[in-house]
């Protein structure tokens, strides 16, 4: 295997809801193992998490992906070729530091990479135009030796003169060998005709007319034949050239053909980061409204509880107020006691003096009505006691009820806020 695992973290994963593309999906029920993976031959990184044997992210880092953090503790990339956005959760701003710094280290050498292959795509297309430079320049030149080769032919043979019989058998004229920098094989199998008809052309004149056809019909032959193998050497590396040729235009339009899907690739690619990144800023301005909400909420709940803690400071002086007037009627209550037993013995004395009767009636009068007038106000005391009582209950109760539901608010403002 050549590929090897560089840094692994623990996170939560999620991925972007593929309809709405404005809520989190959790992908794992509880944090996995996030790993990267560098490939040496390739020269390319894979981001690889498994929940048990189930894959949730497969991403090869490219040079245009781009890796967001959009909290301390949270981070997201779009993959264009599984067409998604990937969120990790982690535990720490640690793990989220060393995520980020890789991710930037993968990207930098995909970036590489892609230099790489661009200058090396370059040097072939350069290469090709150069051997397209070369085969158009020897094209041209093959034609042009083709166009003097056939001049000298015929010029060659043009240049033959059959001898008559007034001339009186005389050595028949002989055009001089033309050279031709670009045609060394034509040169040298035209320059064999003159040395071969040399020998006939040095016949005296008692030579007859029969001689004669025969060395200007050898000449005219050797000629025609020469001419042949050079027209076939010539249509030979044409049609080489040409082949040449055509396998450098299909590999020139495959290149165009794959240079052409890649950009438009990148385009594609390039519209989704513009797409998610205007999709995050919308999720920070929504998140950002929902925080201003939350401390909203807290600073109302704050003010209650407050007041609840004023309330409870009321209940308390009531409390004490309460306990105070259990002093004065437990003191009444002696004080009653008292009277009864000073009633008691008027009544024992009543019989001694009717004038201390008469005091003790009138006096007994006074302390029923008093006793009366507190036992109305301990029958009020109690009624009050007991409404305060229960009032209190309430208030208690009350209080709470709102102080469990401040924290089930703080709890889910905590999960909110991590």
């Amino acid at each position: 295997m050549s590929e090897k695992a560089v840094l692994s973290v623990q996170a939560h994963v999620f991925q972007i809801d593929p309809e709405t593309k404005k809520k989190w999906l959790p992908s794992s029920s509880s944090a996995v193992r996030v790993t990267y993976y560098h490939d040496t031959n390739r020269k390319t990184y894979r981001i690889i998490a498994l929940e048990g044997k189930k894959p949730l992210v497969n991403s090869t880092v490219t040079a245009n992906m781009s890796f967001n953090k959009t909290s301390p503790k949270f981070g997201q990339w779009s993959d264009h070729r599984a067409n998604t956005i990937y969120g990790l959760g982690f535990g720490t701003e640690k793990d989220l530091l060393m995520f980020s710094d890789k991710f930037m280290e993968a990207k930098t050498a995909a970036k590489a990479l892609l230099e790489e292959r661009k200058k090396q795509k370059q040097q072939q297309q350069q290469e090709t135009t150069s051997q397209q430079d070369s085969s158009s320049m020897d094209n041209s030149t093959l034609q042009d030796t083709s166009i003097t080769n056939s001049k000298l032919v015929d010029s060659r043979s043009d240049s033959i003169d059959i001898p008559s019989d007034q001339n009186g058998g005389g050595t028949p004229p002989l055009s001089s060998p033309i050279t031709s920098p670009t045609l060394s094989t034509t040169q040298a199998s035209l320059t064999t005709a003159p040395e071969t008809l040399a020998p006939s052309s040095s016949l005296n004149g008692n030579n007859d007319k029969d001689n004669d056809d025969v060395v200007v019909n050898d000449s005219v032959t050797r000629s025609s034949s020469s001419k042949q193998v050079s027209s076939d050497a010539q249509v030979e590396s044409l049609k080489f050239e040409n082949s040449k040729l055509k396998v450098a235009l299909a590999s020139s339009a495959q290149n165009v053909k794959k240079w052409e899907s890649e950009m438009q690739t990148l385009r594609n690619s390039n519209t989704m980061l513009k797409t998610a990144l205007e999709e995050s800023a919308q999720h920070v301005t929504e998140w950002k409204k929902q925080l201003q909400k939350y401390k909203d909420e807290c600073d109302q709940l704050k003010k209650k509880i407050v007041k609840q803690e004023d309330n409870s400071r009321e209940i308390e002086s009531v409390t004490k107020e309460n306990e105070e007037l259990k002093e004065v009627l437990s003191a009444v209550q002696t004080d009653l006691q008292d009277k009864r037993t000073e009633v008691t013995t008027l009544q024992a004395s009543l019989k001694a003096s009717q004038d201390k009767l008469q005091e003790a009636t009138a006096t007994n009068a006074i302390l029923e009505s008093q006793l009366s007038d507190i036992k109305l106000e301990l029958n009020n005391l109690k009624s009050s006691h007991q409404s305060s009582l229960s009032l209190a209950k309430e208030k208690h109760v009350k209080l709470g009820q709102q102080i469990q539901l401040i924290l089930a608010t703080h709890k889910d403002l905590g999960n909110a806020l991590k």
